[in-house]
């Protein structure tokens, strides 16, 4: 029951996440034609963006990756 319940937020969370990423991919296919450097002038300080919101909503994930994946598994 636990896993189900955790379970259903994290694949909602995963499909939102998908749905961003088509909306990325589809804005950069917009701008790109327009002029070739908007997407390497934009893509850094999005990049700060989404990081500064990741740190300050979720500090616990700082630094998160596979090793630490796999050592909370065991």
């Amino acid at each position: 029951m636990a896993t189900t319940i955790g379970g259903v937020p994290v694949g909602i969370i995963a499909i939102l996440f998908a749905q961003a990423a088509d909306l990325a991919h589809w804005l950069f296919l917009r701008v790109r034609p327009v002029d070739p450097l908007i997407p390497l002038v934009m893509t850094p300080p999005i990049f700060v963006g989404i990081t500064l919101i990741q740190t300050r909503l979720a500090p616990e994930a700082c630094r998160s990756g596979i090793p630490q994946i796999i050592a909370a598994s065991r």
